[in-house]
């Protein structure tokens, strides 16, 4: 995949009690990092395309095939750069927000560090983050920090 896979579950039956927000989200989260780590570009699944593939012997003496060991070349290294947000509203009733960001460029995630107040910024932080595919999307998220879970703010 370029870019991460979204989608839902919905448990039924004793399974069901694992609806909730948190325990949910916690699965779906983990479901989703599997998938990263193996079909998300930059990382790649080899399927075996020939009985008789030209293997190679790693240092480690497990052979590897050929086309698996090869890598997969970016298009080019996209920066970005958190920098300010303005207006943000209270997410909670404890205080006012304490925002991150997260940044997916397929399977790579970047953190910005937590900020403070309705107007934060983040001194220019900066994250390059590899593009391998023409159709890769960046998705940027807001949290607030909170104690128990991180409330979204979009």
């Amino acid at each position: 995949f370029a870019n991460r896979p979204e989608f839902d579950l919905e448990f039924s039956g004793l399974a069901a009690l694992s609806n909730t927000e948190s325990i949910h989200g916690a699965f779906v989260e983990a479901v989703l990092g599997s998938v990263d780590q193996m079909l998300v570009l930059p990382n790649t699944y080899w399927v075996p395309t020939a009985p008789d593939e030209e293997l190679m012997q790693l240092a480690d003496g497990r052979n590897v095939s050929i086309a698996r060991a090869t890598h997969l070349r970016a298009l080019g290294i996209l920066r970005i750069q958190l920098i300010e947000g303005s207006g943000l509203s209270s997410v909670s009733s404890f205080g006012s927000p304490r925002p991150y960001a997260i940044v997916r460029v397929g399977a790579q995630v970047w953190q910005s560090e937590v900020s403070a107040g309705h107007n934060p910024t983040w001194k220019g932080e900066v994250a390059d983050m590899f593009v391998y595919d023409s159709t890769q999307a960046i998705k940027i998220e807001l949290f607030s920090e909170a104690v128990l879970r991180d409330p979204f703010f979009g």
